[in-house]
């Protein structure tokens, strides 16, 4: 197996551990109001048969019942959403839904490693490109940035992604507070197999950002403030229908 082919499994790999991490956050959080439910349905059973069931007690069990539904189909609404999103579905294109979907696959890795994920939008657009490419480039350049800060020690830590529209064209950006890149200069962190983190990484992030961009006649740009830890990457997209 060549060096790229075994670069472009370990970045593979790495996706589906970000797929696998938020579907287990998912299911568990499924779990739990799922578990409340059938505990109250229990408990009113066993207290209908035993002549116990008075009407407070059935108030108290109807409110935890809706509570725990109202939960369950919130998650349920999250997940089919993040899917439809990478499905590329007509009704899920605006960049409203897209960082929604962020947000949900991120939940668990930013809890984790105590980064605040802050999300921006003066609006709701919808960008002239596929919902799945909009979505695989934020969620690159978001997990580019948690792999900058996850190991810092800081009191806070944060990652904003940011959307602003002008003259019919929307602008991105995903900024945080991570220091930037590492090892490697922007003018070659977006060739193919290169890296901004360490030997350890596949290198292919950026890399298939800026493809995915260019095909879309736009590009990345990154900017670092001197002196400061602030670093954002952005890019513009046609504004579908301005």
């Amino acid at each position: 197996m060549d060096n790229w082919e075994k670069k472009a499994l370990a970045y593979s790999k790495k996706e589906m551990l970000g797929l696998t991490q938020m579907l287990s956050k998912t299911v568990h959080d499924i779990n739990n109001p799922l578990a409340v439910m059938i505990g109250q349905l229990s408990i009113f059973e066993l207290m209908q048969q035993r002549g116990k069931l008075t009407e407070d007690k059935l108030e108290v069990i109807i409110e935890k019942l809706n509570k725990s539904s109202a939960l369950f189909k919130e998650r349920l609404d999250e997940l089919r959403g993040f899917y439809k999103v990478s499905q590329n579905n007509e009704q899920f294109q605006s960049l409203d839904k897209i960082l929604h979907a962020i947000n949900y696959y991120f939940q668990n890795q930013t809890y984790t490693h105590h980064i605040e994920l802050i999300i921006e939008s003066e609006e709701d657009f919808t960008v002239d490109m596929a919902a799945d490419d909009v979505l695989y480039c934020i969620k690159a350049l978001v997990q580019n940035s948690i792999e900058s800060l996850q190991n810092k020690e800081m009191e806070e830590k944060y990652i904003k992604i940011k959307t602003t529209s002008t003259d019919g064209k929307v602008l991105i950006s995903v900024e945080d507070n991570g220091g930037g890149l590492i090892s490697s200069d922007f003018t070659t962190a977006l060739d193919w197999g290169q890296t901004t983190k360490d030997i350890t990484h596949s290198g292919f992030g950026l890399s298939m950002v800026q493809m995915l961009l260019e095909q879309a006649n736009s590009d990345l740009s990154y900017i670092k403030y001197d002196g400061e830890k602030t670093a954002i990457f952005s890019f513009t997209l046609p504004q579908k229908n301005a």
